[in-house]
């Protein structure tokens, strides 16, 4: 952490190491005016995103493509190949669920397939993992079949439907991903508000 606090910050820029990595390197986390703004692997370059206290741009466009690919074209192996190899082992270890068939993927230049295979459970969310436990079809269609909302205007209840309306046409691993609720779809499905093909 730095003694003096920049002009314009109400805080000390601080860098934060994390533990060993498996392959035996760092990890240091940048904090500039009390929020986390980047990382590196290199403490001479952590130094230097705190200086210029934002995110490095290449790092802000590998995270708005890893959005799009997850939010517009999941499981498309033509966008799968045009993310960085970074971008391609996040989905692979954060959302398993919307990677390309492995026969999709052979042959595309740039992609290891047999990194795709990777499940890493331990990175899933809550709501992914309670999908993955309930036999959700992850790569299956919903279907809207009655937008109207059993659920009491305001409540947190009703935000979840909507939401699950709002994924008409889209994968269960896209609503899922988006913070959607599997209990709610399951729900929904019951009642005949929804289709899901294997549900």
């Amino acid at each position: 952490m730095t003694p003096t606090v920049p002009a314009g910050d109400i805080h000390s820029p601080h860098i934060k190491r994390l533990s060993k990595n498996t392959d035996g390197t760092y990890t240091f986390i940048v904090y500039r005016n009390g929020r986390y703004i980047d990382c590196s692997n290199d403490l001479e370059e952590a130094k230097a995103i705190a200086v210029r206290g934002v995110m490095r741009p290449e790092r802000i466009l590998a995270a708005e493509a890893i959005r799009k690919y997850v939010k517009d074209t999941p499981r498309d192996a033509a966008a799968f190949t045009k993310l960085s190899k970074i971008g391609q082992q996040t989905i692979i270890d954060v959302y398993p669920h919307l990677v390309p068939r492995k026969s999709e993927l052979e042959g595309k230049k740039g992609v290891k397939v047999a990194r795709v295979n990777s499940n890493r459970g331990d990175l899933m969310s809550k709501n992914e993992k309670r999908a993955v436990a309930n036999g959700l079809p992850m790569e299956a269609k919903i279907k809207l079949v009655d937008d109207k909302n059993p659920k009491k205007e305001g409540s947190d209840a009703h935000f979840r439907w909507n939401l699950l309306f709002q994924h008409d046409g889209k994968t269960v691993g896209a609503f899922i991903g988006q913070g959607g609720n599997p209990t709610t779809l399951k729900n929904a499905v019951k009642r005949g508000n929804v289709k899901v093909e294997g549900m």
